[in-house]
Formats: structure tokens, C-alpha cells, sequence
């Protein structure tokens, strides 16, 4: 087995070389690897007006009583179904508070529908919302068991990008914004995992931790 070693430190996140290797064909990806995502788009891209919460703290304000408070126009959650003891399947949940709804995105069957209707009950006070709307919206679904992670990532970057230009343009985003049928297939979920797999290496050739 090979040395837990760290790689690549980012902000506030630290990949180690476990972490890396989640990004390999077939493989689950971690909550790490989503987070340091995240981070990445929060420093080089311009999203201020989002709030991109990483998987951890989503899972804190899900299942417990905190007082964390997210009150920009738009909030990004990706959501596990770990019980505490690890999970098995990632979703993205997106919250526009112009609309005062959640969109749900499920890469696999709707299978973590029931995950975003709980989360939701205590996720209300940390978006600083009231008696919310949920709608689950019609996703491109993974024909593995493992994709999940990545689609929430794609996922995330295709609504960032759309949510960007229309603030440019200043207007109120048009309902179709959300809607991402069609919009990708396998084949662009297999070029992110790559193009995510090379970004990390070369960034962590670079800035080598000594």
C-alpha cells in the first residue's frame, strides 16, 4: 500500500495522493476532491454572488443545529446519503433565492430525493428562507455506479457559467436556466474526470510541497 502522502495544498484544502486517485477511471469520488473544486472556482472565477458549500458543511447544517449562515443569491450544496458511517451517492442541491426554491440534480434515478427533502427541514434556517419550493429537475443520468461525484461537479460549473452570464446581462434568470436535460452525456463526464486529473497533477508539479 502506498505512503498517505499530501500533494497538493490549495486554500484551505490539502489533497493527498488517496485523494488523487479518486479521479481515476471507475473510481467514488470524495468529498476532498469536491471541495478543493469548489475552492478552485471561489478563487478563480467570478462567483460572488454564489455561495459554494462544501460537502462537509453541508452535511453539518443538514443534520445538525449550527448557526452557519449563507445569504447569497445563490447557494450551491452537494449532498451525500452518508448516515455518518460514509455514503454511497452524490446529488446537487441548488438554492436561488429570487425564486426561493431548491433545485434538486440527481444523476442516478432520483435516488437521493429523499436526502434533499430532509436536508431541507434544517437548511432553512442556515439559507435564511422561508417555507421554500423543491423541485427535482430532469438530470442526465450516469450509467455507472461511481459518476456521481463528478456529475455534481459538471453540474456545477454548467449552472455557474449560465448564472455568470446572465448576471452580466443583469436580468432575472429565466426559469429554462435551470433546466440541463440534453446538455451533456457520458462522454463529457469522462473529459471532466480527465481534465480535473491533469489539472491537480500539474498543479501539485508545481507547487511541490517540500
Amino acid at each position: 500500500m502506498a505512503k498517505r502522502e499530501c500533494i497538493l495544498a490549495y486554500g484551505d484544502v490539502q489533497i493527498y495522493n488517496e485523494d488523487l486517485e479518486t479521479l481515476e477511471p471507475c473510481q467514488w469520488l470524495n468529498d476532498t476532491v469536491i471541495e478543493f473544486v469548489y475552492e478552485y472556482t471561489e478563487k478563480e472565477e467570478e462567483c460572488d454572488f454564489i455561495d459554494l458549500v462544501r460537502p462537509a458543511i453541508v452535511y453539518l447544517i443538514a443534520n445538525t443545529d449550527c448557526d452557519i449562515k449563507y445569504t447569497k443569491d445563490y447557494v450551491f450544496l452537494p449532498l451525500n446519503d452518508s448516515d455518518g458511517d460514509g455514503g454511497s451517492h452524490w446529488s446537487l442541491l441548488v438554492y436561488s433565492r429570487m425564486e426561493n426554491t431548491f433545485m434538486h440534480y440527481d444523476s442516478m434515478n432520483n435516488r437521493n430525493d429523499y436526502v434533499a427533502e430532509r436536508a431541507i427541514i434544517n437548511l432553512q434556517k442556515n439559507l435564511v428562507c422561508k417555507n421554500p419550493k423543491l423541485k427535482h429537475v430532469n438530470t442526465p443520468q450516469q450509467g455507472n455506479g461511481y459518476d456521481c461525484g463528478v456529475f455534481v461537479l459538471y453540474i456545477t460549473h454548467l449552472l455557474a457559467d449560465r448564472l455568470r452570464e446572465d448576471q452580466e446581462y443583469g436580468g432575472r434568470p429565466d426559469p429554462t436556466l435551470w433546466e440541463i436535460e440534453g446538455s451533456f452525456d457520458q462522454r463529457d463526464i469522462d473529459e471532466c474526470r480527465k481534465e480535473l486529473f491533469v489539472m491537480i497533477s500539474d498543479m501539485a508539479a508545481k507547487y511541490q510541497i517540500k
